[in-house]
């Protein structure tokens, strides 16, 4: 469990830097969005 809770902090903290550098706010909504897709796809396919 807590190397889980580790693998998410540390993805979460990655997410934070590059929406750091991203120029507009479209385009991190954007980003967010498939990841969100590309993660639920990953997780609850079977």
């Amino acid at each position: 469990m807590k190397r889980d809770i580790g693998f998410a902090l540390f993805f979460v903290a990655a997410g934070m830097v590059i929406s750091m550098l991203l120029p507009t706010l479209f385009v991190r909504i954007v980003i967010a969005i498939l990841c969100v897709l590309f993660g639920y796809e990953l997780y609850y396919c079977k």
